[in-house]
């Protein structure tokens, strides 16, 4: 597809500072440019509520199936709950006829903005990233929605409310629709056309985009997993044809020569996302965050017993359970291990829901014991007084002061005053000791390669910070 030659002109006509699209959203700066669209930050008028618009380059509204993708994105998110996936707000066209997008506002940096910038990922961190992303990917392979595209540049880092880390899955514009699912496969689905990332897609993807499944994009997960925690990527090549070649070809470096240290069983979790043969390969993102869940944080187990859930249809994707801290610690916070967001302050560890629970049952417990010791201790005393005083029908003070003296009551544990100290004092997070940031470049050859490689390639382009949802290829 050639762009029309007057894009760039164009692009400034679209959606200029001050334009109002729609009659409703104030647009106010463009922010970033993808192969297919233009991103610009706007402001809804009436809800005053920053968002981003989306809109398709005009050089692609001749094409039928290019305006088809676009919109099926909108279309494939509208369908997810799931608070990985960044929300689509609305949808329309503007008077040029350009189909745009409306999505919530995303403030922070894609995964591979954050690899360029800051070198490989912390192994805990990957994979309580990953888990994340793999939460939103489970609801969409429920629905029978492969994405086709994942990779660093589609995992959107940004935060809560509370400032806990949160990953957002972009771009289902080329996701595929798996018939049986109450929605029809599209001719565009249908097309033999290559769509894609060639460095993330599963051999048979590249063969034909449409005969894939799940397990394509468990191979794509597969090689975020390896070039988060090494810095580089495991299939790579001077094209996209070579790129391919060496997918189709090659066996992947081992992830322990790549990256040193790194533990064996979270190695063979990896490559077996790897498998060229996908009857051979990890069957489905459950089995996949079972597997790397012990790699984790506190929250990496609910994570994963969660999305196998999802995965089975039980329930839909639901975020977990909100953080308890104290707004007055001074605790040391996560960032301090290594910073992604500098703006963002992440609390220290959460508690989980069960936990919670359990500290709520036993402050219950405690609450119950102390008022039914209150009870007993005050109705002895009212009946000792009383048949004290009907004994002798006498009330003077020497006669009260001649009865046996009534035992010390007896001290309760401070229960209550244990379990409020250990909600509210944060446990110390150690730091790890500062990493340099090192990303090698991706034709850098590593020993225990299947086939020779160049000694040297040309560094991958840099990537570019971005604010807010954007979608690059």
């Amino acid at each position: 597809m050639i762009c029309d030659p007057l894009d760039s002109i164009a692009l400034a006509a679209i959606a200029p500072e001050g334009f109002v699209v729609a009659g409703k959203y104030l647009v106010e700066r463009v922010i970033g440019e993808g192969g297919m669209a233009i991103v610009v930050a706007a402001r809804h008028l009436q809800l005053d509520r920053k968002i981003a618009l989306k809109i398709l380059k005009p050089g692609f509204r001749s094409s039928p199936e290019l305006v088809a993708r676009f919109l099926r994105e909108a279309r494939a998110a509208s369908h997810l709950s799931s608070e990985h996936v960044a929300r689509m707000l609305d949808m329309g066209t503007l008077d040029q006829g350009l189909p745009f997008l409306v999505m919530e506002h995303l403030q922070g940096a894609d995964l591979g903005t954050v690899l360029t910038d800051r070198g490989r990922i912390p192994l805990q961190d990957t994979v309580d990233f990953m888990l994340q992303a793999m939460d939103a990917i489970a609801e969409a392979h429920a629905q029978g929605i492969v994405h086709r595209d994942l990779k660093p540049e589609n995992l959107f880092l940004t935060s809560r409310a509370d400032g806990t880390p949160l990953i957002k899955v972009l771009d289902f514009g080329i996701a595929k629709t798996a018939a049986g699912h109450g929605r029809a496969e599209s001719s565009l689905t249908k097309s033999r056309d290559t769509f894609g990332s060639p460095a993330y897609m599963s051999p048979e993807q590249i063969r034909s985009a449409h005969n894939v499944d799940a397990r394509a994009d468990v191979w794509a997960l597969g090689v975020i997993l390896y070039e988060l925690v090494s810095g580089h990527l495991p299939f790579f090549g001077d094209t996209a044809t070579e790129t391919c070649a060496t997918v189709l070809r090659d066996e992947p470096t081992p992830l322990g020569a790549a990256c040193p240290g790194v533990p064996e069983a979270f190695a063979a979790v990896v490559h077996s996302c790897l498998e060229k043969d996908p009857d051979r390969r990890c069957q489905n993102v459950a089995s996949l965050a079972t597997m790397i869940a012990p790699f984790g944080g506190k929250s990496a187990s609910d994570y994963a017993a969660r999305i196998r859930i999802v995965l089975d249809g039980g329930l839909p994707s639901l975020p977990p359970a909100p953080a308890f801290t104290s707004s007055t610690s001074s605790a040391p916070l996560i960032e301090v291990r290594y910073s992604y967001l500098p703006q963002v302050a992440i609390p220290g560890p959460l508690m989980s829901r069960a936990a919670r629970s359990r500290w709520a049952g036993l402050i219950a417990a405690a609450t119950l014991a102390l008022i039914t010791f209150g009870g007993i201790a005050l109705y002895g005393v009212n009946r000792w007084a009383h048949a004290g005083m009907s004994a002798s029908g006498r009330s003077d003070a020497s006669q009260i002061a001649s009865q046996p003296a009534l035992p010390p009551p007896r001290v309760v544990p401070p229960v209550l005053d244990t379990v409020s100290k250990t909600l509210v004092e944060p446990q110390q997070v150690k730091p790890l000791p500062a990493q340099t940031p090192q990303r090698l470049p991706r034709g850098v050859s590593l020993a225990g390669r299947a086939s020779p490689r160049p000694a040297s390639m040309p560094a991958a382009p840099a990537r570019r910070n971005a604010d807010m949802y954007e979608s690059r290829r």
